[in-house]
């Protein structure tokens, strides 16, 4: 099905595919950028003690953040003699792990910001600690056990790991794993779906339609900016799971489908955009402001 004719140009199914070199550097500046955004993010709301984040909060930001972190492990070695064989496994891990991750854990954020934003409009108290923890098991179970499946996989079948016709990352070259995180990233698109329009209409027909008196700071510290940013949100899982679909398509063209691998390296710094731009973080980033800051900045404890 597949072979390499020599290190630097893998053939793929009869196509010869060559690195192209500006794309691969394309690729890791927008990992990279994506790599300091969130960190950053997520660096400045666990340090600051004016920003309020919960653990929902931030293990959603760091389902995003093993993206770029996973798919710079190749920096250095996208061209030229490929990598050792277990660590371009290790690397497939975080490939195929990574965007189950993400899918997953965004669909538990979307649930957790409508059940957070109901009771905040039903005037009920935060949700409970215990209950909280819930939304993370299935994220991380999925992933561990894509994980798993992966290394299980690929030590099976050394042969099969390989870098990538683009240069970017590595893989395995059968399609099993590939159909395997396809399919489990699949799954939570569609609740993910529904439950944006849930978030959507619940803001439509009771906070604009009773604007002032609803108490925003009350429970789970949801504002509308909070919620309208998590609604913008929503596109990038999608957005993974269409390039995905069409990833599957992409092995006769002429950089191995490098122009898709971009598209999907562009999500992560999106999320890190969206996210990274709320008002009570970008106020701390304002050093030279600190005296203008008040106590009543908008917060989020999701």
């Amino acid at each position: 099905m597949s072979a390499q004719n020599d290190s630097t140009s893998p053939i793929v199914d009869g196509v010869t595919h060559q690195p192209y070199i500006p794309y691969i550097v394309a690729f890791d500046i927008i990992h990279i950028a994506g790599l300091i955004i969130i960190g950053s993010t997520v660096l400045t709301a666990w340090l600051s003690p004016r920003i309020r984040r919960g653990p929902m909060w931030f293990m959603f930001e760091i389902a995003w953040l093993s993206a770029p972190i996973g798919h710079l492990l190749l920096l250095g070695q996208q061209t030229g003699p490929p990598p050792s064989t277990g660590y371009c496994l290790f690397q497939a891990t975080f490939v195929y792990g990574t965007p189950v991750f993400y899918a997953w854990y965004a669909c538990s954020f979307m649930l957790h910001v409508y059940l957070s934003l109901r009771r905040t409009m039903g005037g009920y108290a935060a949700m409970p600690k215990k209950y909280s923890a819930l939304f993370h098991i299935l994220p991380c179970s999925v992933f561990f056990l894509i994980v798993l499946e992966v290394v299980i996989y690929g030590l099976l079948h050394k042969s099969s790991v390989e870098r990538d016709p683009s240069g970017m990352y590595c893989n395995i070259r059968d399609r099993l794993p590939n159909k395997i995180t396809a399919g489990f990233s699949i799954v939570p698109i569609i609740p993910l779906l529904v439950i944006e329009v849930l978030v959507y209409r619940a803001i439509r027909h009771h906070t604009w339609r009773e604007a002032g008196k609803t108490n925003w700071r009350n429970a789970d510290h949801l504002t509308p900016e909070v919620v309208m940013r998590v609604l913008i949100f929503g596109v990038c899982p999608i957005g993974a799971l269409i390039i995905g679909i069409l990833q599957y398509f992409a092995w006769d063209t002429d950089h191995g489908g490098a122009e898709l691998n971009l598209g999907l390296a562009m999500l992560p710094t999106l999320v890190g955009l969206i996210f990274g731009t709320q008002k009570d973080i970008l106020r701390v980033w304002m050093f030279w402001k600190k005296d203008t800051l008040t106590s009543s900045s908008s917060v989020v404890t999701l």
